[in-house]
């Protein structure tokens, strides 16, 4: 009886031993691993395996196999095979990546055959694409292409127009780099507040009745009360480029440029004159009794003359850029230098078109160097990866008495990659 009690237990034992041995197991820790490819070095994974349970023995040279997908020239086994042992509860599979730019995310897949349950192990790698470091990024540009609306602050919002802005910009904001250069095609409105002459004057004007009556005793004419209200744009194309030197990095989002600026400006000045009369009666020279007597003849409502010039401005000046936060983006420049460009027309030049013999141009002034300034700041707020949002304002004055131009405006700037996708019809991956 006591030697069935001792067969039987042994058995049990046994029994126990087998059992556990049966959840004993190879595997690897995870079923998917992610990696990001490294463009500029090879890249080493260890994919670690697992044993569960506990190993009575070590196991060797347990063979491993890779399936490439569609790079098989980047992925290598830093061996084909590893051990287990009874000291350590797993191992690991090293994975060697090579650099190189993939076109797309790849996936590689690892196997084995569990030596101790015979069922085959796998494991899929992700290799992501490698985003674009900081350093790459600060060495890139910015292209802009905007689109955007002119406000007129001087109380004619029939002057508001169309801007549109096609800039280069580079190296991006945080870049180390010491060179830069900032260039572009400007198309915008000036507005000019006029202290020549005080707003909407009211004249009083002697006018012949009729085009064919000559002045003498007793000729009947008009006497009126005429209000004057003039309108004038200045609508320009720029065409700039600056060369530009890195003086001071205060932080790793902004910079001080000193840099240089040379321009081609082509403006197109309109003035606007109508003419309001507010009362009005006839009269009857006498030569005897009317002393400066000024008389003209009966003229439009309205009179408009322009004046087109193409100038060179040439100078230099500073250039502060700065990064506010992830999204949005500040540059403001201030330069002075000097401008074969004359100053702008003033509400005295209209006097030729009232007259009504100077027809519809006026007087063309004489060039001389002059000097200039100019203020040019801008808000960058991205939208997404290919829009953002801009305000902008535009200051340009001679250095003299003469009262500055300026235009704020805001809009839309399309990625000119966006621009070239939609002409193409590329699609992304």
């Amino acid at each position: 009886m006591k030697l069935f009690k001792a067969i039987s237990f042994y058995l049990f034992l046994q029994l126990i031993q087998i059992s556990a041995f049966s959840q004993v197991s190879v595997e690897f820790s995870q079923p998917v691993y992610e990696f990001e490819m490294d463009a500029n070095a090879q890249k080493i994974v260890m994919l670690p395996i697992t044993v569960k349970g506990a190993l009575e023995k070590d196991l060797k040279n347990i063979l491993v196999s890779i399936s490439r997908n569609d790079n098989p020239e980047l992925y290598t086994l830093g061996n084909d095979s590893f051990n287990l042992s009874t000291a350590a509860n797993g191992a690991n599979i090293i994975l060697k990546i090579l650099p190189a730019t993939l076109v797309k995310h790849d996936t590689v897949s690892l196997i084995f055959t569990d030596p101790l349950t015979k069922k085959i192990r796998l494991a899929n790698v992700y290799i992501k694409k490698p985003e674009e470091k900081d350093d790459l990024k600060k060495k890139s540009g910015r292209i802009m292409f905007m689109n955007a609306y002119n406000f007129d602050f001087g109380g004619n919002l029939a002057g508001s127009n169309y801007v549109g802005h096609l800039n280069i910009y580079s190296p991006a904001m945080g870049s180390t780099e010491k060179w830069a250069f900032n260039s572009g095609i400007m198309k915008i409105n000036y507005s000019q507040k006029d202290t020549s002459l005080e707003n909407d004057p009211v004249l009083r004007e002697n006018l012949f009745i009729s085009h064919f009556d000559t002045l003498g005793a007793g000729l009947k004419y008009l006497r009126r009360l005429t209000r004057y209200s003039t309108i004038k744009k200045n609508q320009v194309w720029s065409f700039y480029f600056q060369p530009m030197f890195q003086i001071h990095k205060t932080s790793n989002s902004s910079r001080i440029f000193l840099h240089l600026h040379t321009e081609l400006l082509a403006s197109k000045w309109t003035a606007t004159t109508t003419f309001n009369p507010l009362f009005q009666d006839t009269a009857v020279f006498n030569p005897g009794t009317h002393s400066n007597f000024s008389i003209r003849y009966r003229y439009d409502t309205r009179s408009v003359y322009t004046i087109n010039s193409l100038s060179g401005y040439f100078g230099a000046g500073l250039t502060y850029d700065m990064k506010l936060w992830n999204k949005g983006e500040f540059v403001v420049q201030g330069t002075i230098g000097f401008t074969t460009n004359k100053a702008s027309p003033t509400s005295t030049d209209l006097d030729v078109t009232f007259s009504g013999n100077g027809g519809d141009k006026a007087p063309t002034a004489q060039r001389n160097l002059t000097g200039f300034f100019l203020i040019r700041a801008n808000y960058i707020q991205k939208l997404s990866e290919t829009s953002n949002v801009v305000i902008g304002t535009d200051i340009r004055g001679f250095v003299s008495q003469y009262a500055p131009q300026y235009a704020a405006y805001i809009g839309l700037n399309v990625g000119l990659e966006s621009v070239l996708k939609l002409i193409t019809g590329d699609k992304k991956e």
